[in-house]
């Protein structure tokens, strides 16, 4: 192997190809958060997310509840195959929503596979496909920690309020 081939910078590893032109990694999406058959998996919005399996590609399109007013729309991308009209297969996907900044997609650009859903009311739709229940808007993993944390951080201030007004010491 060349010395060339491979060079050590600063700030990471960065690969450099044959002519000297360097190749630099992008971060990988984030993974979707599945369980461990992949029949269930939890999808945040406005995050483009790794699938850890290949899907068929289309959208569902989500509807408030009762009512043909879109809300949300969940699309699998055809990165991996491109069969035309949105549809192949792809392992990346996205869950644009009209509560955020990041637009709906136009209707002319949905797949002509495209399922139409009814929005659950409690905000976490469930959209069955690909031998996946893909659990729509559900909380970004991050902030799953974040609420546990503070719910963590808040029991401790109680109890330690309570031991302050018995007059323990902690």
């Amino acid at each position: 192997m060349h010395i060339a081939a491979r060079v050590l910078c600063t700030f990471g590893m960065a690969v450099v190809s044959a002519v000297g032109d360097p190749i630099i990694p992008v971060a990988p999406d984030p993974l979707a958060a599945c369980n461990a058959s992949f029949t269930i998996c939890q999808i945040p919005e406005n995050i483009l997310l790794e699938l850890p399996f290949m899907a068929i590609a289309g959208d569902a399109i989500v509807t408030e509840p009762s009512s043909t007013v879109v809300s949300d729309v969940f699309r699998i991308f055809n990165n991996i195959v491109d069969t035309g009209l949105g549809t192949g297969l792809g392992n990346m996907a996205f869950l644009y929503s009209s509560d955020d900044s990041t637009p709906l997609p136009p209707p002319s650009s949905y797949s002509a596979n495209a399922a139409f859903i009814s929005e659950d009311p409690s905000g976490i739709t469930s959209y069955f496909g690909n031998g996946t229940n893909y659990l729509l808007g559900t909380p970004e993993p991050r902030t799953i920690g974040f609420l546990t944390l503070a719910s963590l951080l808040i029991a401790l201030l109680a109890r330690s309020r309570r031991a302050i007004h018995r007059g323990d010491l902690l």
